[in-house]
């Protein structure tokens, strides 16, 4: 009875039936199969694959045999959808098409059973996955191609990051590496015997807490290295209180969108480095002060000479019983002169801080350069403004610079040419260009019409011993940019070729000061008479300042030596006639020098004024005789006019008195 239901069952799928209609639509081939397997219809996508027909389908002598590879697993699979019920999944078939074209399917089969749930027949549904298995089989084997790039460049990082550790191992020195927040990631071991932390003690913590830094330039901090630029020297104390001479280099490290990700930081020891620097400069500094003790000489000997002859024509002069005061005073200038050059020597051979007082500089700048120009074909011009401002300077020491500059113009123009120097005030505001803190400031511009610097040697002019004349001594420029910085100025030069140079002095000035260079002379009067005593271990010196203290009107003891001063201290202040102020020299060789001798006095009178006197001139106490407790300095030689000043000028109530 159910034989010619199920039979007629297909019916329902041919073309003019609603069904066959719906499925012939889809573009998954449908087939029905019966219990042999053989199918009785299939959709038109079926039918278009294989190129045959439903009418073919029921004709066994026609219908498409399945493939025979796979007969013997499609009788399994068949068997277990008869027998049990299931939906069979078959996730990749090959099936052959019409023109023997084998392409790739998903296939659903589903049992259809009869009332009696006998199953007679299966509905399958396939699915063409060809383009996707072909695309999946590209995915994997791009897959694998990354897999095998990413393996490859993993063992290259891998490779580089080894040689990178050991070549940070291996480096002398130290790096610090911190994050964009500014915390240490990583030491090398360098940087960890420098700091005294490792890695992992340093790890997180900022760059201050790892690094006790103290510069040697003032007014650098951490910050200011990190941000990359010239490295900066200083001390570094170790975490176990070890300390290093280093220099200090950060740079900053910057994302592909200019973002701060980080920053490595450089640490050099350079403590050999510049024990062996200065060994070297001391070696060159000796022979090139030999070299200029031979052109000091000469000028001295020059000097010398008109000393000589003035006091020759004045004896003469004075037999015949005319005015000599002329050819004295002549001799006088011209002793003056032989200051100014031991001044240079010494500066030279150990640099000195700078006896400063408040001057006008057209003098000093007119005396230099036409002393420097004596005899060469090079015209001067000297512009300034009527009003420039006076600077606090040494004397001697700036008209040493003005006489370098100007006979470094000269030497670069032997055919002659113009040198040009003007003064001009300058109220600075915060200018980065200029390392000087804001203020005013007396410019003092040094132009030549020479040929000019070549470029390559224009940021080495200030070095020590640089020069490019054979006979050059490479001290000139160097001690130029030494002393101005002593002053807390500042030198520049700019220079093109072909057009000369120009060299710019800036010296901090004193607008509102008066200037003690163009006061007059102090007259040889004596506000009052003192009772001093006056310490120097040379019989000449002792000589010449008694007369100038007793034309003064002062009572006057003198002592060679300093056991002889003690007791004469001792002596008057024990008969109630106490020395109201001691004259010392500085340095005594084999007995006790000022400052000693200093001591000895204030232990028996605190209250004692103490002039120190000295023919180092460059030497710190005399640069600054209020911070080691004496109330003035008196630089050898002197005139009776500033014997005169130093006495009066000691007992002024500003004089410093030594701490009690």
């Amino acid at each position: 009875m159910n034989e010619p239901r199920v039979a007629s069952e297909p019916c329902l799928l041919e073309p003019d039936g609603v069904f066959g209609q719906i499925l012939d639509a889809l573009a998954d081939m449908v087939l029905v199969r019966g219990e042999d397997a053989r199918i009785l219809w299939a959709n038109r996508a079926f039918l278009e694959y294989t190129g045959t027909s439903n009418t073919d389908l029921r004709d066994p002598m026609r219908a498409p045999a399945p493939d025979q590879d796979l007969g013997a697993q499609s009788a399994r699979d068949r068997q277990r959808l008869l027998g049990s019920g299931e939906v069979l999944d078959i996730a990749e078939e090959p099936l052959t098409r019409h023109d023997g074209v084998i392409q790739i399917f998903h296939t659903l089969e589903s049992p259809v059973g009869d009332p009696g749930g006998k199953v007679r027949m299966t509905v399958a549904v396939a699915r063409n996955i060809t383009g996707q298995r072909r695309m999946q089989d590209e995915l994997d084997r791009y897959r694998q191609h990354l897999e095998k790039l990413v393996g490859d460049r993993t063992s290259q990082i891998r490779a580089l990051s080894d040689r990178l550790q050991l070549v940070l191992s291996s480096l002398a020195e130290g790096i610090v590496a911190l994050d964009g927040a500014g915390h240490v990631r990583l030491l090398n071991p360098a940087a960890e015997n420098l700091t005294g932390w490792n890695t992992d003690e340093a790890r997180g913590q900022e760059l201050g807490g790892l690094l006790d830094f103290e510069p040697e330039a003032t007014g650098v901090c951490l910050p200011d290295i990190l941000g990359g630029g010239r490295p900066t020297s200083g001390r570094l104390r170790a975490r176990g209180g070890s300390t290093f001479l280093v220099s200090l280099k950060g740079s900053p490290l910057v994302g592909p969108s200019g973002e701060l990700v980080g920053s490595v930081v450089v640490i050099r020891d350079i403590g050999a480095e510049r024990a062996l620097e200065e060994q070297r400069l001391s070696n060159q500094k000796l022979e090139s002060v030999g070299l200029l003790a031979g052109g000091i000489a000469h000028d001295f000997n020059n000097i010398v000479t008109g000393i000589l002859g003035s006091i020759s024509l004045a004896r003469m002069g004075l037999e015949r019983g005319e005015d000599i005061t002329g050819l004295l005073g002549e001799a006088q200038q011209a002793c003056l002169r032989t200051k100014g050059l031991t001044t240079q020597l010494l500066t030279f051979a150990k640099g000195g801080a700078p006896l400063k007082k408040v001057l006008h500089v057209e003098r000093v700048v007119r005396e230099s350069a036409e002393f420097a120009l004596r005899g060469s074909l090079v015209e001067l011009v000297i512009r300034r403004p009527a009003d420039a401002w006076p600077v606090e300077a040494d004397e001697g020491q700036l008209a040493q610079v003005l006489n370098n500059l100007v006979l470094n113009a000269k030497q670069a123009m032997p055919g002659g040419g113009t040198i040009c120097i003007s003064l001009d005030n300058l109220h600075l505001g915060e200018d980065p260009a200029l390392p000087l803190p804001p203020g005013p400031y007396l410019v003092i511009a040094v132009e030549d019409s020479g040929p000019g610097i070549p470029p390559e040697h224009l940021s080495r002019v200030f070095d020590p011993y640089f020069t490019t004349r054979d006979a050059g001594t490479g001290l000139g420029l160097a001690s130029v940019h030494s002393i101005v910085r002593r002053h807390g100025g500042h030198v520049s030069v700019s220079s093109e070729p072909g057009a000369g140079a120009c060299f710019r002095l800036y010296l901090p000035a004193q607008p509102h000061e008066l200037a003690s260079g163009v006061a007059a002379p102090v007259s040889a009067v004596v506000r009052r008479a003192r009772k001093l005593l006056v310490v120097d271990d040379d019989p000449g010196v002792l000589t010449v300042m008694r007369s100038m203290l007793h034309h003064l009107g002062h009572e006057v003891s003198l002592a060679e030596r300093s056991s002889v001063a003690l007791s004469a201290f001792e002596r008057a202040r024990t008969a109630g006639a106490p020395f109201e102020a001691v004259f010392a020299d500085l340095t005594m060789p084999g007995d006790l020098g000022g400052l000693e001798l200093a001591a000895w006095l204030r232990e028996k009178a605190p209250d004692v004024r103490i002039v120190v006197m000295s023919g180092y001139s460059v030497d710190p106490v005399m640069a600054d005789p209020a911070a080691r407790g004496f109330a003035g300095a008196l630089p050898k030689p002197f005139t009776v006019e500033a014997l005169s000043r130093a006495v009066e000028s000691c007992f002024e109530p500003s004089a410093r008195l030594p701490a009690r």
